[in-house]
């Protein structure tokens, strides 16, 4: 029993590990759409979009903060509850994912502003 047990704590130390990797690879996303990138690109094209862009900036360090409390639940021998840690991420996923499709709602708003100005 002992041996299985040493295995179920090698595996939730992998999961952790794997969750901390996806976490570089979101914080490098984020990084990216702040300084130059996707971002940038909607202020450039529609200045008065400016307080939506705060708005969804200020979402990414929420979304990080929120991992590394999951990530450091789940590295730990035995976490409270993994029931609960697999529904809070699978409730953060979730909401990534509606923060990303904000995103590219305001992009089309910046991009199909800028070209009617532009005709």
């Amino acid at each position: 029993m002992k041996h299985q047990r040493g295995h179920a704590h090698a595996g939730q130390r992998a999961l952790a590990a794997a969750r901390g990797d996806d976490r570089d690879q979101l914080a490098g996303h984020f990084a990216h759409e702040e300084h130059g990138g996707y971002l940038a690109h909607v202020l450039e094209a529609a200045p008065s979009l400016e307080r939506q862009v705060t708005k969804l900036r200020l979402q990414h360090s929420d979304f990080l903060e929120r991992l590394d409390n999951l990530i450091r639940r789940l590295s730990v021998e035995m976490p409270e509850s993994w029931k609960e840690a697999r529904a809070d991420f699978g409730k953060l996923t979730v909401e990534l994912r509606g923060h990303e499709a904000a995103e590219t709602a305001l992009a089309q708003l910046a991009f199909s502003d800028s070209v009617e100005t532009a005709q």
